[in-house]
């Protein structure tokens, strides 16, 4: 651009304020934005609020903006629908300038038949881009739900135009000139931006164009949803091609009850992840019950997603605000699962197993609707689930094929051939809609002749080959220009792009476009410009050599190409997400390795996934990469820097998370055995392996750090600031192990070094536990001391942090000696003392976000404080919540102690001798998995258990397992305990005899 003053070519555009800058004489000047007409189709009610639309259409044309508005092309007995398909097809000519402006008022997109809903799908179709605008308030379709809409609710110009409504118009052209100008601030935005839901609108297109028939589906549906006794789940099952996702998609776009929706996707990573999936029905669960948004808006999403599973994710987000917060919205509400099949890999379903175990926890207004194929992957989870199958050979398919074939060959119906052209198809088929569909296509392409049906394909298969046969009869060509990017294309755990397909290939922009050409529309690039498969049935095909023959692909290749390019590739999306996957299939040991050691690689992963992500990813790929290899190999990562770095870094998270467990699963406690010369610094990290995966010896008889135990009563200084934060596990582990004495010393040091160091949670924490020492050995009056001088260090940091704690963080802090004093008051039969303890802790748990991994063992507590007040009915709900959550850490094993204890005071309130050998089974289960997990500071209180359930059952009672010397004032102060609440029971159940 030449400077208008002084001719000069050395000029500077300024993006931000859209000026031009001379260098030479500084002249600036705006720059003059080339005027472009767009094409506009207003879609819009007829209602009330017509005049804001047919004012809006005239202010476009007044701009010199060509304006589709059907009010002023309908004709008297003209076709209507025809219009309006006219309009969106005369719009499409010119995409790139194309707009289809949506007024949204609770008429125009009313479901199930608000026509606006037809247009929306025809534009999603044709890939428009869609502006709404919000006139009067309406739940916008789920198909357009991540769109921002233009809020004008509180317009004066609705029913009649005023001279306000240049404002209004003013708003609408900037939204319909640049999308960002549409609300980014609010908390729609901010959910989108928090959660990442997935955009489906690509899935959602070619499947609504010509849709008919189905409706004994639909009302079959219908009927289920009146039925309040049904099963909460509706599982359509069915061949591929039958048209699952059709009516998925007619669900999704007409039907007010779909209130949320996840499309599984084969080969795409992110829509078979089940935490993708939470965060995304969250999402759109937002956009239909406000309350539940302004929940989600005040809970700090971000950092759920780093520190949270799936399971817990779920809990956060969904779960529990919906059974607590939100009110019965009055209908029933369904989540829609399509394609579920099609989220497996390497033999397992992550997402069905997820809906198996976590769907009973939503309200009872909430059901579920899956579609799949009936695949064993998702049958096995599914299992207590009956399908609902769309038969192919019924009767109502077969009708449903008719009306469809009339409707897409109606220009047909006159010639002789009709009836035999339509009997050729139907037996074709042999019930597949996708079928059927494909060949339509194909007349209307001019590829198939209406007039030759005996050369109509057999079956979806015989398409799919009749193709082939025919697009590539010179097989060396198909091999060298065309199955290396349908290979590459099978292998990919995330759809491709066309650069990343060159990149790998060494193709450039012109290699591809002949491939798409040469390939058709078997394979497109969707709205996100990835390259995917148009069906499933494709690759299924193709990756079935007796069905293939010569077409035949090996997605194993595919990994072998990417793990060519790999070393060159390692910095972009993708292959930072997915390379080391592809050097495992490939069989490449050596340079997976090399990119597991690669500090860059590492470092690039967690820039770009959250903490939960990149664990994921990690230990997924160490236990992959172990299972098809061997410890040798491993330990080429595991003895690298980056490795232990990576533990020392994340070892408080990796502790939370348990995480340490995924690791013995990987070999690591095999490498540890053969490698003794690692870091001190790493050796003394590696205590919290061995605590997490129960292998309390380990960490109390101490190899991992190099003093003696006569040595820790000397440490001072450095010494002691070296070690001094491993005492305490230590302490524990001695403590759990029945090593008091030792458990002591170590733990009292640990308060010293974390007072010195003035870490004053730390000191807390360790008193806490510190505290269990001296309840164990009977010095109750000194644990209490320690407790509460404890929850003064708790008071002095909540005083000392008042702006940066936040509620999460004061109940970890509560999770400590707080707890710890409640725990004591129950042990001496103090109940009322316990629960104002208690009522601290669950003041924090009110609140969804702030579930951890001490909430069940708060329920522990809750339900042993119900029994001491002779609630059984409240202790039975609370272990009721214990096992719904299936939880499969150390809390775990503690259930059937608890268990026998209710069965045991529940059997003498009921009178019911059942009950007591039930008891007694359930107490012999305890006394074996906690010595079996060596808890045998717990196991202590199982064995008092079961010796005095053998008495009231007048049975023999084993032999301990163990040596329990050291804990003999402890199991006395326990069955004391035990043996005064018996008779309480027993006086109680009497006086109510009496």
């Amino acid at each position: 651009m030449n400077c208008p003053e002084c001719n000069s070519t050395d000029t500077l555009f300024s993006k931000k304020k859209q000026t031009y800058i001379c260098e030479d004489c500084d002249h600036r000047w705006s720059a003059a934005k080339e005027f472009i007409a767009m094409r506009i189709f207003i879609s819009y009610g007829h209602d009330e609020y017509i005049p804001f639309a047919r004012q809006l259409a005239k202010e476009l044309k007044e701009r010199k903006h060509e304006v589709w508005f059907d009010e002023e092309r309908l004709k008297p007995g003209g076709d209507w629908e025809l219009y309006i398909e006219e309009g969106l097809d005369w719009i499409s000519e010119a995409r790139q300038n194309a707009r289809m402006l949506l007024i949204m008022t609770p008429y125009s997109i009313r479901r199930p038949d608000g026509y606006c809903l037809n247009e929306i799908a025809r534009a999603l179709d044709n890939r428009l881009k869609i502006v709404p605008v919000m006139l009067v308030w309406a739940t916008p379709p789920l198909s357009m739900c991540r769109l921002q809409y233009l809020d004008l609710q509180n317009s004066n110009n609705k029913r009649t135009i005023t001279e306000t409504f240049v404002n209004d118009f003013e708003k609408i052209y900037k939204a319909l000139e640049d999308s960002k100008y549409l609300d980014n601030e609010g908390s729609t935005s901010q959910l989108v931006y928090q959660l990442e839901p997935l955009d489906f609108s690509a899935d959602l297109i070619l499947n609504q164009t010509y849709f008919t028939g189905r409706k004994w589906v639909f009302k079959e549906i219908e009927e289920w949803l009146k039925d309040e006794n049904a099963s909460r789940l509706f599982w359509i099952t069915g061949v591929p091609g039958i048209g699952k996702t059709a009516i998925a998609t007619q669900l999704i776009q007409k039907y007010p009850f779909i209130s949320a929706f996840h499309i599984c996707k084969k080969g795409h990573s992110e829509k078979a992840s089940p935490q993708r999936t939470v965060c995304t029905l969250a999402y759109q669960l937002s956009t239909q019950l406000p309350d539940y948004r302004d929940i989600l808006s005040g809970i700090d999403i971000k950092k759920e997603l780093d520190r949270c599973n799936e399971v817990a994710l779920f809990d956060v987000l969904i779960a529990q605000p919906l059974n607590h917060e939100i009110k019965h919205p009055g209908h029933t509400m369904v989540i829609l699962i399509d394609g579920l099949d099609e989220a497996s890999h390497d033999g397992k379903n992550e997402i069905a197993r997820f809906i198996a175990s976590e769907f009973e926890k939503l309200p009872q207004w909430l059901r579920i609707i899956i579609t799949s194929r009936p695949d064993n992957e998702v049958l096995m989870p599914l299992q207590a689930f009956n399908p609902w199958v769309l038969a192919s050979q019924s009767d109502k398919n077969q009708t449903d094929i008719d009306e469809y074939i009339d409707k897409r060959l109606g220009a047909f119906k006159s010639k002789d051939l009709y009836g035999q052209v339509k009997d050729t198809l139907i037996k074709n088929a042999e019930g597949v809609f996708l079928y059927i569909k494909h060949v339509c296509d194909e007349i209307d392409k001019g590829r198939l002749q209406f007039e030759k049906p005996n050369q109509f394909p057999k079956g979806l298969g015989s398409i799919f080959q009749q193709y082939f046969e025919n697009k590539f009869p010179d097989k060396q060509y198909y091999r060298q220009s065309i199955r290396p990017a349908l290979q590459l294309i099978a292998a990919a755990y995330s759809p491709l792009n066309q650069d990343e397909i060159n990149d790998v290939l060494g193709w450039n922009s012109d290699d591809f476009y002949d491939f798409k050409q040469d390939i058709g529309s078997f394979i497109i690039e969707n709205s996100e410009n990835k390259v995917v498969p148009f069906h499933a049935s494709l690759f299924d095909w193709l990756e079935d050599e007796t069905k293939a023959g010569l077409y035949w692909i090996n997605s194993k290749v595919g990994d072998m190409l990417f793990s060519t390019k790999g070393s060159d590739l390692k910095n972009e999306k993708y292959f930072i997400s997915f390379m080391p996957k592809h050097y495992i299939r490939a069989e490449e040991n050596e340079k997976f390795i090399h990119l597991f050691n690669d500090r860059d690689f590492i470092s690039n992963r967690q820039l770009q996934l959250s903490t939960y992500e990149f664990f994921l990813h990690y230990f997924t790929e160490l236990k992959e990469f172990y299972d098809s290899t061997n410890i040798d190999l491993i330990s080429k990562i595991y003895s690298n820097e980056v490795f232990q770095s990576i533990l020392l870094e994340f070892r408080s998270y990796l502790f939370d998370m348990q995480y340490y467990a995924n690791l013995k699963n990987s070999g690591f406690s095999e490498f540890l055995e053969l490698n003794k010369n690692l870091s001190l610094e790493f050796k003394k990290s590696l205590m919290s392996y061995y605590y997490i995966n129960l292998d309390y010896n380990k960490v109390a008889s101490n190899p991992i750090v190099d003093y003696t135990d006569m040595e820790v009563s000397n440490l001072k200084g450095e010494l002691l600031d070296k070690y001094g934060s491993s005492f305490n596990l230590i302490g524990v582990c001695n403590r759990i192990i029945g090593n008091l004495s030792k458990a002591a010393i170590y733990l009292e040091k640990s308060i010293e070094w974390a007072e010195n160091s003035n870490d004053l949670h730390t000191a807390s924490v360790v008193r806490g536990n510190l505290a269990r020492v001296e309840s164990l050995s009977l010095n109750i009056e000194k644990a209490e001391v320690i407790l509460l001088k404890g929850i003064d260090l708790i008071n002095e940091i909540k005083n000392d942090h008042k702006e940066s704690l936040d509620q999460f963080k004061e109940l970890h802090l509560h999770n400590g000696c707080t707890y710890i004093l409640a725990e004591l008051y129950l042990n001496l039969k103090r109940p009322d003392k316990a629960k104002e303890k208690l009522d601290i802790i669950g003041s924090f748990y009110e609140n969804p976000q702030n579930i951890d991994r001490y909430w069940e063992r708060y329920l522990y507590t809750l339900a042993w404080y119900a029994v001491q007040k002779m609630d059984i009915a409240q202790a039975r709900k609370y272990l009721d919540m214990i096992t719904e959550s299936q939880d499969d850490s150390s809390n775990a094993i503690k259930l059937p102690y608890f268990q026998a204890i209710f069965y045991w005071f529940s059997s003498i309130m009921e009178d019911d001798k059942s009950m007591l050998n039930l008891a007694l089974e359930k107490s012999k289960e305890a006394r074996r998995l906690l010595y079996e997990n060596n808890n045998i500071e717990f196991y202590t209180e199982a064995e008092v258990l079961y010796d005095i359930l053998c008495n009231r059952c007048n049975q023999k009672a084993e032999e301990s397992f163990c040596d329990l010397s050291n804990f003999e004032p402890w199991m006395k102060l326990k069955f004391d305990l035990f043996i005064s609440l018996e008779s309480e029971y027993m006086k109680s159940k009497q006086s109510f005899k009496a």
